[in-house]
């Protein structure tokens, strides 16, 4: 079973019905038979739901699942990932397949200062500052030092707001 609650033994057949009902335009699903855009549902995910009946059955997705499996002629496997982080955004260029671990390293945090020091994801500790890199606890001398670590390492942020203050800071 997929993600579709269809059995393995259907796959083939659930691709052609998507192949013929379906086709990929512009980061959207258009149906083929009106012409016009499937616009999709926002789920509380944050992602564009899909419905559609196969074999009398409903069956939901979402729609960067459908747009993988219409391009590729294949249905993905793995988790599709939004390397841009916006997950309104279905065009294939911004679409990837990936582990889950890989995506859960892509994800964007929310910009959340902290109340004592001000700044994302750097707290104070003992008359230090310290972050997670990695997993584990580092600690600097000065908070905005211990943010541009954190981001150099990987970590991101939605907001603008982060790049603006740490650029405001030095």
């Amino acid at each position: 079973m997929n993600r579709l609650g269809v059995p393995e033994s259907e796959h083939k057949e659930l691709l052609a019905y998507l192949k013929n009902n379906y086709r990929y335009e512009n980061g959207g699903i258009v149906n083929r038979k009106t012409g016009r855009r499937r616009r999709g549902s926002k789920k509380s995910s944050g992602y564009l739901g899909f419905n559609f009946y196969f074999k009398g059955k409903g069956c939901n997705s979402y729609i960067h699942r459908i747009v993988w499996a219409l391009c590729y002629n294949e249905l993905p496997t793995t988790t599709i990932d939004h390397i841009n982080g916006d997950r309104l955004d279905n065009r294939i260029e911004n679409l990837r397949e990936v582990s889950q671990t890989d995506n859960n390293l892509n994800s964007l945090l929310p910009w959340r200062p902290n109340k004592d020091t001000n700044v994302a994801g750097v707290d104070r500790c003992n008359g230090s500052y310290q972050t997670k890199i990695h997993g584990r606890q580092a600690y600097f001398h000065d908070p905005y030092q211990a943010f541009y670590w954190a981001i150099a390492c990987g970590k991101r942020y939605r907001a603008s707001i982060a790049s603006a203050t740490l650029v405001n800071s030095e």
